[in-house]
């Protein structure tokens, strides 16, 4: 792409002194040459902005969060920061080329950070050796950070939100359904990517699609966590 746009800008330039050369107004003449540098530089800004939202597959682990590298790119990830994190698939974003419009990269599996500020972090886990293994340790970081403060909302009388469920002391809700806390047995998955929850007669209710919750590790952590907490009281 880089030799393309050369080409591009130089074909300006000669058409720009050719046109000086043919004693044209010097602003007549300059008009090529500043639309070659405008085009260079929408490609290079959108080139730019192509790789920024294209999650890492380059990262460092350390003890208070994630190092994230992409080419000359590279951006810190602090525990402390997150506000929530998903697994899911990757859909690269397109770009043109001779052949056509065509992804940037192969699809595969991300992990998506939310974090209050400085924008979201993806790390690209199919793109990384051991990316399970990374999981691994992640993940329990993570959850000592964001689980702390979802049972404090509960345990002071208020509820966590995930998307159409809710999680309060006195069970779990969806609208106007609620599977109490004694009546509950178990947070299922089930295929299709559902999930639901099943209570101790072994119905399943408050069903959901599993996209339709965010923040899902969180949810699984704090059920079990609470449940735990009813059965020891």
């Amino acid at each position: 792409m880089n030799l393309s746009v050369g080409t591009v800008v130089f074909f300006f330039a000669m058409v720009s002194l050719g046109m000086l050369a043919a004693g044209k107004p010097l602003v007549v003449s300059l008009l090529p040459l500043v639309l070659g540098g405008a085009a260079f530089l929408w490609i290079w800004r959108h080139s730019m902005w192509t790789i920024d939202i294209e999650p890492y597959d380059e990262v460092e682990l350390y003890e208070n969060g994630l190092l994230g590298r992409a080419g000359r790119k590279q951006r810190a990830l602090l525990w402390s920061e997150v506000s929530s994190y998903e697994v899911g698939l990757y859909q690269p974003p397109l770009k043109v080329t001779a052949d056509g419009v065509e992804p940037t990269r192969s699809h595969g599996t991300k992990v998506h950070f939310s974090r209050d500020g400085d924008g979201d972090f993806e790390v690209m886990l199919s793109g990384i050796a051991e990316g399970d293994a990374l999981m691994a340790e992640v993940s329990p970081r993570i959850m000592a950070h964001l689980l702390p403060a979802a049972l404090e909302t509960v345990r002071s009388g208020r509820a966590m939100e995930f998307g159409p469920l809710s999680v309060d002391a006195t069970g779990i809700h969806r609208g106007a359904r609620t599977v109490t806390w004694d009546d509950f047995d178990a947070f299922v998955e089930n295929p299709g990517s559902r999930v639901a929850v099943r209570d101790v007669n072994g119905k399943e209710s408050l069903h959901s699609k599993a996209s339709e919750l965010p923040n899902q590790a969180v949810l699984h952590a704090l059920i079990q966590r609470l449940q735990a907490e009813r059965s020891a009281g």
